[in-house]
């Protein structure tokens, strides 16, 4: 594949992965699936697979978009901003994406809804459909 056709795929991919969400979207935790993929196989960790993804910079710790989520922890400090594996409520698709949010609110019980406090955009969780597909085309 040329340059030009390999950027314009990865382009493709990335905009198709990507799904911008409004502020007071209610977002459904999905906790344990760090356990059974505990990184992004190709990106390296799940906040690396949003940054490719949503083509957006790091998030600063302390910055959680959830609604009544002070991003501190326990100490009184900046609680890191991980990737967080989430559903959308009442989203008729049920795909798992991964939003920028802190430990705290990563680490809540399986379920737990999580109401944005802003507009964030969220990746797909799924590699084969995405970085795995930039990976596959990188090697090729």
């Amino acid at each position: 594949m040329s340059n030009s056709n390999s950027a314009a795929f990865d382009t493709w991919i990335k905009a198709l992965s990507r799904k911008e969400v409004k502020k007071g979207t209610v977002l459904i935790n999905r906790e344990g699936t760090a356990k059974k993929s505990p990184k992004c196989p190709n990106c390296g960790s799940w906040i690396q697979h949003w940054e490719t993804l949503s083509e957006n910079g790091a998030p600063s710790a302390g910055n959680c978009a959830v609604v009544d989520c002070n991003g501190k922890t326990e100490d009184g400090k900046p609680a890191e901003i991980v990737g967080c594996h989430v559903m959308i409520k009442d989203d008729t698709d049920k795909k798992v994406y991964i939003a920028p949010l802190c430990t705290c609110c990563n680490n809540k019980a399986d379920g737990t809804e999580l109401v944005l406090s802003r507009d964030v955009t969220l990746v797909r969780a799924n590699v084969q459909e995405t970085c795995g597909k930039l990976a596959h085309e990188e090697d090729a």
